[in-house]
This record gives structure tokens, C-alpha cells and sequence, in this order.
């Protein structure tokens, strides 16, 4: 469940994404002006516009690299772009040092653009969710904030909404309730007067008054909304792969430049400005501009891929798990499951067909909006489209099942341990057999998942024989069944610690919330997710496919491959030149020529990521 200040708070962090884009296109638009006025200025002021230039583009940078030394993490890419860039004003190579900056904040605009629409994406399939409550007070109903609900006040549930708060019934009847979303049980629970509700169930079938027992503040939904922060805690902070890289290659380009300018002097025992301008030179060469816009292009042209192909990813940081996955866990009901039933068998008990016996179950259910009375009446109307005869003094039998006179005689639809018993006067006809229908792409998921050699798990706190006949038929390795929340993270942690690589995690219910913030990746389905699973996610699936777990993680091998390409080609190049630099051979126009071919051939292959095929299914 949604409120107000969650609200308020996602659609101020949309707009402070939007607000940043939107100031970092204008400093572009800016710096590039003022650059390419300073070209046309008399020589005398060239230097002061192409300051103004690069100041408006790269101040940030040089902030970022400043507070970076202070809190201890001096090697990243703000510190070696700031270091060049000085470099290259130090030895008056004012132009590149507006167009290394310039290159770098063109990057990672390229992936915060990315990002930011599939954050967008994500924003949207949440904020249609209900945020308010129907509360009996002075005799009226009332439609108020979930968080303006005292203890002890009835709140009233009609068919089809949610249960915002933890209460107990005191209606009269049964009543019906989807507990999938929080408990992950495919099959409803019938309820009675006096029975416990928790926030997150949905009312099925009639209207139910329900005095709250808990604050909003310690609901089953803000209970697990705190898990899942605490979750989020424990999971490892993931660095982009440029990130990483840049921790090795900058202390590695600085070490050299300082030995270049030093070494030489102390063998000469002189000091000679030449050397000093030459490792000024090497430090300017040194920077990648190649690197600084070709690999956030390729994560930004891999994150597109996958938007297009309806799964939202929501950074680059994710891109790079992906790449490198061993084990994929998924929730059962609503991930490898649809959530809707559908009849798996039926074995008749004497001497009635198998179309005769579903017709009776099928005409004595047809007035209930029961699901399982439901999957009952669709079964039989597939195989014999019609009306069905009418049944005269139907009858609830509370807790057991529906009765009615039909011309055969009195029939009776009771539950069974796996579906449904039809009677007929009392003697038994038949058993239905009722499952959660598999997703038509489960089986192929599971099955290149392993040709994929990732290790394939279930966490479901549904019942066992629900969990582990859906696990047998998708030849799932590893499963565990009627898990709690708390229990779910718990197995979770224990199948990330043996994980080769990472553990990535689907799910859609509230109760997955907290093992998709543990996740290595967290995968949300996104169409019939809860808002809380969607928002712990790192990656939306948007139309409940878990086959777009497959098509993730090629794109992101894709992505990280082509981005390893970019990298291994620039260097080359940029060695070759570094060392004529450091000879004294080349100058810093040849580096600049090398650098400016590098990064248009880099462009150009991070484009590729945008051309993985869709899957086959």
C-alpha cells in the first residue's frame, strides 16, 4: 500500500532527476556555445573563454574530486578528469581541456538519461495503487488516509479491494481473500467472523467489516516495508565496471606522470621545466576520453535495449550484476505462476464421464464468483460452450463447499486436499483436480537458465505440494516452501552465500519485497507486482514474463562485453601513444587525433547493445 508521503516523496525525487538532466543538457548547451565563440576571439582572450567554458561544464567534477579526496576515496574518474583537465590548462592546452569535460559530462548524461526513464517507468506502474481506507464513524463511511485509522474503529472492504490495515473480522459469513500478494498461497483462505486479517489481502467475493487492531505504523505491510529497508541495508553497494577500472588505471597514470617529471631531474640532478610539461602532457593523454563517453553510451544503449523489451532496468550498477549471475531465485504465485486456477485433472469415481462430471460441479458453482467455482464454469464452457442448467435451492455449507437441486438430483461441490470432490445423493462421483496455472514461458526459463549454467531455486510461502508440484514440472533445482517473509530472506542469505557469482531474485508480492532489496538483482513483476516489490526492485519486468529474466541477462552480457571491447581498444591506442608522449616523439595534437578516433569507432560499438534479437519462445 502507497501513501501520501511516499507519494510526495517519489515524485519529488522524479523531478529532482528530471531537474538535474534538464541542468546538465543546458551546461552542455552553454559550454559548447562559449567554446565555440572562444575559437573566433582574438588570441589575447581565448584563454579566458575557454576557462568560462570549461568552469560552466566542469565544476561539479572538480567539487566531486575535492570531497572524494577528503573522505579518503582519492582515485576515481571525477579525480583523474579534473587532474587532466588542470593538466592540460597548465600547459595551456585550454581546448582539450574543455573538450575532455565536455566528453565526460556528455557520458554520463547518456546513462542518466537511461535510468531516468526507466525510473519513470517504474513510477508509473506504481502510483495507481490505492493509498486510502472506508472507516465507519458517527455512523457514516468516511474515506480517509490509512494513517488517520485509530485502533479499534471498523473499517469496511468491499469485493476486489485491498485490506489496508491489520483488523479482525466481525461480519457475519465467509469470506474470501486473495493472500497470494503477502503470504504467496495460490489457493484463497476462506475467513470467518472473529478471524484475523493483515494489510495486503484482497477482498474476493463480499463486503466485510473489520476492526483494526494495529496502527498503520506496525501493519504486516509496514512491517515488511521495514524489512525490506533492512534488507537494503545488508546488501553489497555495487560499482560500476568503468568505476572499478578507474581505481586502477588512475593511481597507475598519476604514479607514471610523477616519475616522468621526476626521475629524469634527479638523474640530471637539475630541475628542467621540460620534464615537468612533459608529464603534464602525459597526464593530459592520459585521459580516456574514448572510455569517458563510449562506456556510460554502451550501458545507456544496454538499459534501452532491455526498456524496449519491457524490462525496466534501473542503473548501470545492475548491468554489470547481471553479467555475471549464477543463481536465479524466483517467488512461485504471480512469478512463475499467473495466480489464476485452472483444472489439471479430473478422475471420476463410478460410472459418469469426465464432461458429465464437470458439468454438474460446473452448474452447481456457477453462481459463485469463488475462483476455484470459476476456473470450474470456464473449464466446462471450453469444452462445451452453452448455458448450463440452472440449480434450484443452492445452498453454502460454511467452510466446506456449495449444494444444489439439479434434475440428476442433489449435488454437492465439497473441498478436497488437492481441488474438489463431486457428490451426487450423497455419493461420491468424481474429484477435480484444481493447480495454479504455470506461465507459458516458465519452462523455457528454468530450462535455458541451466544451459545458461545459472543454478535455478524457489522460494514460495505457499504449501509444499502446491510449491513442489509446480517445481517438479519446471524441473526447478532447489525449492523451499511455506516460508514467512522473515523466513524468505533468511533462505535467500543462505543461497547467496554459496553463489559463485551473483544471486538475483524474482518476485511480485509484498512479501518478496525484502529478499528483492537483498538481491543482487531484484526482479519486480511489474504488471500485477505489488507497489512494494516494485519499488525494492532493481529491475521491472513490465509484462510479468520471467522469460525477460533471460533476455536481462544476455543484453547485460552484451552490454558489459562491448564495454570490455571499448576499454581493451582504447588502451591499446592509448598506450602506443603514451609511450611516443613520454619519448617526446608525438605531441598533444597526435594524442588528441587518436583519442577523438578511438572514441568514434567506441561509439559506434556501443550502439551494438541495442541490436540483441528478441527471444525465441
Amino acid at each position: 500500500m502507497k501513501h501520501d508521503h511516499e507519494h510526495e516523496h517519489n515524485h519529488e525525487h522524479g523531478q529532482n532527476e528530471k531537474s538535474e538532466s534538464k541542468m546538465k543538457i543546458i551546461r552542455l548547451a552553454v559550454s559548447g556555445l562559449i567554446f565555440a565563440v572562444s575559437i573566433f576571439l582574438p588570441e589575447a582572450f581565448k584563454p579566458v573563454g575557454f576557462i568560462i567554458a570549461y568552469a560552466v561544464i566542469g565544476y561539479d567534477i572538480l567539487w566531486r574530486a575535492v570531497k572524494g579526496i577528503y573522505h579518503g576515496d582519492v582515485f576515481d574518474e571525477a579525480f583523474l578528469m579534473s587532474i587532466a583537465t588542470l593538466g592540460a590548462i597548465a600547459i595551456k592546452e585550454f581546448p582539450e581541456a574543455v573538450m575532455v569535460m565536455f566528453l565526460y559530462q556528455l557520458g554520463e548524461l547518456f546513462q542518466d538519461l537511461a535510468v531516468g526513464k526507466a525510473r519513470k517507468s517504474v513510477r508509473a506502474l506504481t502510483e495507481s495503487l490505492p493509498d486510502t481506507v472506508n472507516v465507519y464513524r458517527d455512523g457514516k463511511l468516511e474515506t480517509v488516509k490509512p494513517s488517520e485509522v485509530a485502533v479499534g474503529e471498523i473499517i469496511t472492504s468491499k469485493p476486489g479491494e485491498k485490506i489496508a490495515l491489520d483488523g479482525v473480522i466481525i461480519s457475519d459469513g465467509i469470506v474470501a481473500f486473495d493472500t497470494a500478494g503477502l503470504t504467496g498461497e495460490s489457493v484463497p483462505r476462506e475467513l470467518k467472523k472473529g478471524a484475523p486479517v493483515l494489510s495486503g489481502y484482497i477482498n474476493l467475493n463480499s463486503t466485510v467489516n473489520i476492526t483494526v487492531t494495529k496502527p498503520e505504523s506496525e501493519s504486516a505491510a509496514a512491517v515488511i516495508a521495514r524489512l525490506t529497508e533492512e534488507s537494503a541495508d545488508k546488501k553489497a553497494k555495487s560499482e560500476l565496471f568503468i568505476t572499478k577500472f578507474s581505481k586502477v588505471y588512475t593511481p597507475t597514470v598519476v604514479i607514471l606522470a610523477v616519475l616522468l617529471a621526476v626521475v629524469p631531474m634527479i638523474i640530471t640532478n637539475s630541475i628542467d621545466v621540460t620534464y615537468i610539461n612533459r608529464a603534464l602532457s602525459f597526464l593530459v593523454v592520459s585521459c580516456p576520453c574514448a572510455l569517458v563517453i563510449s562506456v556510460p553510451l554502451a550501458y545507456f544503449s544496454g538499459i534501452g535495449a532491455a526498456s524496449k523489451r519491457g524490462v525496466l532496468i534501473k542503473g548501470g550498477t545492475v548491468i554489470d550484476t547481471l553479467a555475471n549471475v549464477s543463481d536465479a531465485v524466483f517467488d512461485k504465485t504471480g512469478t512463475l505462476t499467473t495466480g489464476e486456477f485452472s483444472i489439471s485433472k479430473i478422475i471420476p469415481s463410478g460410472h459418469l464421464s469426465n464432461e458429465e462430471i464437470l458439468k454438474l460441479a460446473a452448474a452447481v458453482e456457477s453462481g459463485s464468483n469463488h475462483p476455484i467455482a470459476k476456473a470450474i464454469v470456464k473449464a466446462y464452457k471450453g469444452v462445451k460452450p452453452g448455458e448450463l442448467p440452472e440449480g434450484v435451492e443452492i445452498q453454502e455449507i460454511a467452510g466446506i463447499g456449495v449444494a444444489a437441486r439439479l434434475a440428476e438430483g442433489t449435488v454437492e461441490v465439497r473441498k478436497s486436499a488437492e481441488g474438489v470432490d463431486v457428490l451426487l445423493n450423497g455419493v461420491t462421483i468424481g474429484n477435480i483436480r484444481i493447480s495454479d496455472t504455470v506461465k507459458i514461458h516458465s519452462a523455457y526459463t528454468i530450462k535455458k537458465l541451466h544451459e545458461m549454467g545459472i543454478t535455478s531455486h524457489m522460494l514460495s510461502g505457499d504449501r509444499a505440494e502446491n510449491a513442489e508440484k509446480t517445481a517438479g514440472i519446471l524441473k526447478i533445482s532447489d525449492v523451499h516452501a511455506d516460508l514467512l517473509p522473515t523466513d524468505k530472506v533468511t533462505a535467500f542469505e543462505n543461497i547467496k552465500k554459496s553463489a559463485k557469482g551473483a544471486a538475483v531474485f524474482a518476485g511480485d508480492g509484498i512479501n518478496d519485497a525484502p529478499v528483492l532489496a537483498l538481491a543482487d538483482c531484484g526482479f519486480a513483476m511489474g504488471g500485477l507486482g505489488q507497489a512494494a516489490a516494485v519499488e525494492a526492485a532493481d529491475a521491472v519486468i513490465a509484462d510479468d514474463d520471467p522469460a525477460k529474466v533471460i533476455t536481462a541477462i544476455k543484453i547485460s552480457k552484451k552490454t558489459r562485453s562491448i564495454a570490455i571491447q571499448n576499454i581493451t581498444f582504447s588502451l591499446i591506442v592509448k598506450f602506443a601513444v603514451l609511450v611516443l608522449s613520454a619519448l617526446g616523439i608525438t605531441g598533444i595534437e597526435l594524442a588528441v587525433f587518436a583519442d577523438v578516433g578511438v572514441s568514434i569507432i567506441a561509439v559506434l560499438n556501443s550502439l551494438r547493445a541495442q541490436s540483441l534479437r528478441k527471444e525465441r519462445l
